[in-house]
């Protein structure tokens, strides 16, 4: 039996159609193509930040990774912004894993939290790119991060 394993442009293609149904159309689209006029290289991965909105989780930034760069792509301006890292000027990985509670129509409601931080550039002033998650299912987004951001992979450098 072949097993025939996907293009890595396919997996994208599948990473940003998933993430774009966490958010009204139109504005992931653009983000991205603009992200990749700017880069030198093609992104192999997309990794979804969630953070914690009036009524649940909302999709504010999504990160774009290469070989060499991660693209931090922001959702909650109305100007396309995006910020470069250098993967191998990453210093330290930060992971926080947490839990939230809100309350809607009188119910409450428990999420997992986590934070990932990748600190770089100057130790006495670092530079933070940061991935956060807000859900029920933490384990499957840090299984998304850890394949995407391995931390043997960014710390390497």
């Amino acid at each position: 039996m072949t097993t025939t394993k996907a293009s890595p442009a396919t997996d994208l293609n599948a990473q940003l159609a998933a993430i774009a149904e966490l958010q009204p159309p139109g504005r992931l689209g653009p983000l991205v193509k603009a992200a990749r006029e700017f880069s030198p290289e093609a992104f192999h991965t997309a990794l979804p930040s969630t953070q914690m909105g009036p009524e649940g989780p909302v999709l504010v930034r999504v990160a774009l990774v290469s070989d060499s760069y991660l693209v931090d792509l922001h959702l909650t301006t109305a100007d396309l912004e995006f910020d470069f890292t250098l993967l191998r000027a990453v210093k330290n990985y930060r992971v926080a894993l947490g839990e939230v509670t809100i309350k809607v129509n009188e119910q409450d409601r428990r999420y997992q939290t986590a934070r990932i931080q990748l600190m770089y550039g100057a130790t006495s002033v670092p530079l933070v790119a940061e991935l956060t998650y807000v859900g029920m299912d933490r384990a499957q987004w840090l299984d998304q991060m850890k394949a995407g951001l391995p931390v043997k992979t960014v710390l390497s450098g």
